[in-house]
């Protein structure tokens, strides 16, 4: 898996990114991805909740 990651920067420095550009893109990346997922956990509990009360 390491060796994907760092395929995944040296494709992106090539193509013109810097690597602190990188590695701040990522981290966005990986944030947005944690956010979508909490918010989906909340979503479905409420679907849950509503499914038994109804």
């Amino acid at each position: 898996m390491l060796w994907a990651f760092q395929d995944f920067i040296t494709a992106a420095t090539e193509a013109g990114w810097h690597e602190r550009e990188v590695a701040a893109a990522m981290i966005d990346l990986a944030d947005h991805h944690l956010l979508g997922m909490m918010e989906n956990e909340k979503t479905s509990a409420i679907i849950s909740l509503l499914r038994r009360i109804t």
